[in-house]
């Protein structure tokens, strides 16, 4: 587990949230290249198909990380996944208002849930 993701880790337990697991792995396929590509999201609440992501600068600020970044999310998303990214300085220096946007993911993930056939 990276630094970020203990100091994230602490934002979860502050937010009372449960259910997720730590380096979830996904088998995705990729319409690319015509295959099934394994990923591992940083924090993932399998049952509602929510991935928090956490981005450190060092490994995801420059152009070709962030397009990495961007194409590792489109194929989430096109396996049922929400992505929800903060970077560090989010988690580091904007606390509340991070715990309230994760929340708020939370949540949202849940109704969409209750709301689609099973």
């Amino acid at each position: 587990m990276s630094w970020l993701e203990r100091k994230f880790l602490k934002l979860l337990g502050e937010c009372k949230l449960h259910g997720f697991i730590h380096n979830f792995q996904i088998d995705a396929y990729d319409i690319r290249y015509n295959e099934i590509r394994t990923f591992y999201a940083d924090f993932c609440f399998p049952e509602l198909k929510l991935i928090i992501e956490c981005d450190s600068e060092m490994y995801h600020s420059k152009d070709y990380q962030k397009r990495r970044d961007g194409t590792r999310q489109e194929i989430l998303e096109q396996a049922g996944f929400t992505v929800v990214r903060f970077s560090s300085k989010q988690i580091l220096k904007e606390r509340e208002a991070t715990k309230t946007a994760l929340k708020k993911a939370v949540w949202e993930a849940a109704i969409r849930k209750a709301l689609l056939p099973q």
